[in-house]
């Protein structure tokens, strides 16, 4: 990645018009595959709120419809959450091109991160079993 680092959210840019349309710009380079991650990472995380509308990522640019007076932190703790999850996934992976193998590998490498925290239940109730 660039010395930018990864893509974050200028908040600075931010600004609700035409009923609740937010946009915010993000700073940093988006490396080869991150709206793409992006995308699969917020219909994940808020498949279907009824607080804001469509989030959709233009030319570096976040707008979400319809958002609710109300939820702005929850809106921004969704959008900073999405952001780290999708910097995370993509962080060793940048340099591959977008294709299946990269994809593979990134299913991977969750199914991986899953297997690690369910694992550390085990140990954990283990302890309480004692």
């Amino acid at each position: 990645m660039s010395a930018s680092g990864p893509p974050q959210i200028d908040w600075r840019t931010a600004e609700v018009s035409h009923a609740g349309t937010m946009t915010v710009t993000l700073k940093g380079e988006l490396p080869r595959g991150w709206r793409k991650r992006f995308a699969g990472v917020v219909a994940l995380l808020d498949p279907n709120s009824d607080r804001w509308g469509e989030i959709t990522l233009h030319k570096g640019t976040l707008t979400v419809a319809g958002v609710r007076e109300g939820y702005e932190t929850d809106l921004r703790h969704l959008l900073e959450s999405t952001l780290m999850q999708v910097n995370a996934d993509l962080d060793s992976g940048q340099e591959h091109d977008d294709g299946d193998a990269d994809e593979d590998d990134q299913v991977a490498q969750a199914d991986a991160r899953m297997t690690d925290t369910f694992r550390g239940f085990g140990s954990t109730s283990a302890a309480g079993d004692a």
